[in-house]
């Protein structure tokens, strides 16, 4: 078993489609850890190397040079992935941890990376609970973002983040019963998210299910018993969304002192003062049950 308890990881920057904490292994256990400001160093890296709108590829030849290609051409491949990144589990939880001002450049969408937490090829239990996510917020504005490091960023004009804070990566095979989620408490506090047409269809906290796999849901997850405590959702905005925060499918629901406050409440402003008024409507909802 892997274990992380009481760790802090801030402003650290990661690139190469890795993340921060990569782990192929039976089971993995995070508690009380801290993520604060991390971010990824594609473009950093690019400016610190002379190298204007060229990204350097490192290569695994040991024999061979680094090169540069133009970053457009690159897609998906020089930023970073999730803060953590987990592979072949049969057991996960993640609890009493927080997550503080993290940030990922997303200048293209990602079908397969979270801002927090990327599941693939599961098979097992997964708890999530106990979770402080706050300051999420994209790269404009953030006080640990590239723009507090001296960068001038110009090729993200988004409001918000793109990727939902917890990514499964269903077509990679995964059997997951959910066990205790958002049981204690929850706290999702200034957050900026923005759907993107490549996205439309995920949630902003977790993708429970994936619409374009029809198949009945016992054969591919399990929610018995959805229950969320003692939650705070508050001054959350998604930008031109259509979907829920989140999307619950469950044979029981209890929800109880959960609390949603000032959702939505910036889009409102930047809508009655933006000319091309259309593109930032929301109409979404706060949570969904099918």
């Amino acid at each position: 078993m892997i274990r992380f308890t009481r760790n802090s990881y801030k402003q650290n920057f990661a690139s190469n489609n890795d993340s921060l904490i990569s782990i192929q292994a039976p089971r993995s256990f995070f508690d009380n850890e801290n993520f604060i400001g991390n971010g990824e160093s594609s473009f950093e890296s690019t400016v610190m190397l002379g190298q204007d709108n060229l990204y350097v590829m490192m290569v695994s030849n040991h024999d061979s040079e680094p090169y540069a290609v133009e970053i457009s051409t690159l897609g998906l491949y020089p930023y970073r992935s999730s803060l953590i990144e987990l592979f072949r589990h049969g057991e996960i939880k993640l609890i009493n941890s927080t997550f503080d001002s993290n940030w990922q450049y997303e200048t293209v969408a990602s079908n397969i990376k979270g801002q927090i937490l990327t599941l693939a090829f599961f098979q097992g239990q997964l708890t999530i609970d106990g979770l402080t996510i706050q300051n999420h917020i994209g790269i404009k504005g953030n006080p640990y973002g590239p723009e507090a490091l001296g960068f001038t960023v110009t090729q993200n004009q988004r409001l918000g983040a793109i990727s939902p804070f917890f990514k499964l990566q269903w077509d990679t095979r995964i059997l997951i019963k959910y066990v205790n989620n958002f049981k204690t408490f929850s706290k999702f506090k200034n957050i900026k998210w923005q759907k993107d047409d490549a996205l439309s269809n995920i949630p902003m906290l977790i993708n429970y299910r994936d619409s374009k796999l029809y198949l009945p849901i016992d054969q591919y997850s399990h929610i018995q018993d959805f229950q969320m405590k003692n939650a705070l959702f508050e001054d959350i905005d998604c930008f031109n969304c259509n979907y829920p925060i989140l999307l619950i499918s469950s044979n029981k629901m209890e929800m109880m002192n959960v609390t949603f406050r000032n959702i939505n409440i910036r889009t409102d402003q930047i809508y009655s003062t933006n000319v091309n008024k259309e593109t930032l409507v929301q109409f979404g909802w706060m949570f969904k049950i099918i």
